[in-house]
């Protein structure tokens, strides 16, 4: 597990602390993600009549420990600026 971050790389902890893994990343964690992906797909197409293609990345295991304070304030994924929407 690595300290979680944001977009590009950048770590703000009052938007998000908490650590991660990409299941992608993981010795012997293809089986989950194959799995996950076709339960996504499967509820999105029969759900939502969406039939999903692709997945532009893995999945990511999280871990918001109290210990931490661990959080995840709201933020947006896109967008242009240098910290995620939120964050100022």
């Amino acid at each position: 597990m690595k300290d979680a971050g944001l977009v590009r790389q950048t770590t703000e902890h009052r938007i998000r602390r908490a650590e991660i893994a990409w299941l992608d990343d993981l010795v012997s964690g293809d089986w989950v993600m194959d799995r996950m992906i076709g339960l996504v797909a499967r509820a999105n197409r029969e759900g939502m009549g969406f039939d999903l293609t692709d997945f532009g990345e893995s999945a990511q295991i999280a871990r918001y420990g109290a210990e931490r304070e661990g959080h995840f304030d709201w933020h947006s994924d896109i967008g242009e600026a240098s910290l995620p929407a939120g964050a100022s």
